[in-house]
């Protein structure tokens, strides 16, 4: 049972695989266990060093040379934590935070499921919040409210549904507040808070030697499976049917007393294709993706992102730890995907699920129809990738959103103090750094590699309106055309029909162009047929992700 706000709500269950045989078992259990692979590579950064419970903040914002975290976003300031309950209940003080700072507190399973969250949103207010371990026989889980935070009483209790856990703190910042959230960093702690059953869970921190043994598995998939071993018996499905049902498969594929071992006629690699095949088909699946407009999609709302209908959808669970560990759910952070289809006409022959080739002498125009329509202190970016890692350039910028100096065609800004009444369309402009367009693009230009190449670019809503989410807000038209340069600024694209001028907008100084750019053509709802192409993950991407997770490439990799 998930507890939000003290209601208690009945949730389904997904049911596991008919068959237990140990070949079955053993692919199911690789798809049940990929995340944990995800989880040791963040938690051995603290448990190497035997910390736990003890909230590490980030203090700087990603760079180019920052290579920890796989698509890092730089909306936020982290403060992350590895939570073990074995021992005792925690307490999260949380300072007096201004009513204009944006601050979510997001509590995930070892598994990845954003279980419950706190902070801008939610239940909010200074105090503490006591973090309770699971309770033998129920299953309860989220965000319970008790008090008033006064010394004796939390704010709220946070109902963990496993032992072990991960808090991740995401810190809006801008230009001018960066010094408060350091300061709102230094004065939000973790303490143990005792409590009267202590089960037989051991501390984290102790599994230095079976985390020895991990390491020196003969394959990722294998080590998956002794990561499984350790963890499932402390970290149980949220669902009473689910924990039913995952007992018997995870001793029909060797598990047992904290320990793997292969049945005899495993055939290891062959369940580990087959757990592939499975968690890339979830990906792409229509039924877990909803199509907007324009080529984009999103993860059907509800249950399913972040969360992963309560933790039991194990085959997307499975994929998204792939492309992105520590989702959260939806409206909280929303991740749409684009990819080209035969419902985005004209765009220029761009392939791919958020990614795409750029030409040193090429541009990408994303032209929005209008400010995304977002909650109060919600905010969005458009970030750009090589390689899965920030792109350097001399400008030091890696994201454009709605804290950047971006204009409308007339020159007049679209953000800001000063910006412009209007809510009209305006352009963002994706071309390698050594090609940079005239003046009048620099505030919307977000610089792509040198030379160019292979970029993922990945948009990002936080504090999604219900516009994002059912498509009623028409989505940015994205092109290709010829770069923008100063002699061929007043361009237009030169897709086939497009309707996104190069002419883009004009710096208060800078020299006016005679063309504006129009509203972002509108195709309407793309067909159900093209969820597929337009999915969080393709067939093809699906399958690489997941290839390069247990393969041991973005182990760590946080989706933030």
């Amino acid at each position: 049972m998930r507890i939000e706000f003290g209601v208690v709500l009945l949730l389904p269950c997904i049911s596991a695989q008919n068959s237990t045989s140990p070949q079955n078992a053993t692919a199911f259990a690789l798809t049940y266990g990929y995340p944990l692979l995800a989880f040791h590579q963040l938690a051995n950064r603290f448990l190497t060093y035997n910390v736990s419970n003890f909230i590490y903040h980030s203090r700087e914002l990603s760079t180019p040379d920052n290579r920890t975290v796989v698509k890092p976003n730089v909306d936020t300031l982290y403060s992350t934590a590895v939570l073990d309950l074995s021992q005792t209940d925690l307490a999260l003080t949380v300072p007096d935070i201004p009513s204009s700072q944006y601050a979510l507190f997001s509590f995930y399973d070892v598994f990845g499921d954003n279980y419950a969250n706190t902070g801008t949103g939610h239940v909010n207010g200074s105090g503490q919040y006591r973090i309770r371990a699971p309770q033998n026989g129920t299953f309860q889980f989220g965000v319970q409210t008790t008090g008033n935070g006064s010394s004796n009483q939390s704010v709220a209790d946070v109902l963990s549904p496993t032992t072990y856990g991960i808090l991740l703190i995401r810190w809006g910042v801008n230009a001018s507040n960066v010094k408060t959230v350091h300061d709102l960093q230094d004065q939000t702690s973790l303490s143990h808070v005792n409590r009267t059953v202590v089960g037989n869970a051991p501390n984290i921190t102790s599994l230095g030697s079976y985390t020895i043994s991990i390491d020196n598995a003969t394959s990722p998939a294998e080590k998956a499976l002794r990561l499984l071993a350790r963890y499932a018996p402390f970290d149980q499905p949220e669902t009473e049917a689910g924990a039913r049902e995952l007992k018997p498969m995870l001793m029909a594929c060797g598990i047992s007393n904290g320990t793997y071992s292969r049945p005899s006629g495993v055939d290891i690699d062959s369940a580990n294709s087959s757990a592939i095949q499975t968690a890339t088909r979830a990906a792409s699946a229509a039924d877990n993706n909803f199509v907007l407009n324009n080529g984009w999609s999103i993860t059907k709302p509800g249950g399913l992102a972040g969360n992963f209908d309560n933790g039991t959808n194990y085959t997307y669970r499975a994929a998204i730890a792939s492309a992105g560990f520590l989702q959260l759910s939806n409206p909280n952070a929303v991740y749409p995907s684009w990819a080209n289809s035969s419902s985005a006409e004209g765009a220029g022959g761009l392939a791919g699920v958020g990614g795409y080739s750029l030409g040193r002498d090429e541009a990408i125009i994303y032209t929005f129809s209008s400010k995304p329509p977002l909650m109060s202190l919600g905010f969005w970016s458009l970030t750009a990738y090589l390689d899965n890692y920030l792109i350097p350039n001399d400008l030091n910028v890696y994201a454009i959103g709605d804290r950047s100096n971006i204009t409308y065609p007339d020159g007049s800004l679209v953000y800001g103090s000063n910006a412009s009444r209007s809510n009209g369309p305006f352009q963002v402009l994706v071309q390698a750094a050594d090609n940079p367009p005239p003046s009048n693009w620099t505030s919307n230009w977000l610089p792509g590699p040198p030379g160019g190449g292979n970029i993922t670019a990945l948009l990002r809503w936080y504090g999604a309106e219900q516009q994002l989410l059912n498509g009623t807000y028409q989505y940015p038209v994205v092109r290709r055309q010829a770069a923008i340069t100063g002699s061929n600024s007043s361009s237009t694209g030169d897709a086939g029909g497009s309707n996104a001028s190069g002419s883009g907008p004009t710096s208060g100084s800078g020299t006016s162009t005679s063309s504006t750019a129009p509203s972002a053509t509108s195709s309407g709802p793309a067909s159900s047929s093209s969820s597929s192409a337009a999915s969080a993950l393709g067939e093809r991407s699906g399958r690489d992700a997941l290839l390069s997770l247990i393969g041991g490439l973005a182990l760590g990799s946080l989706l933030l």
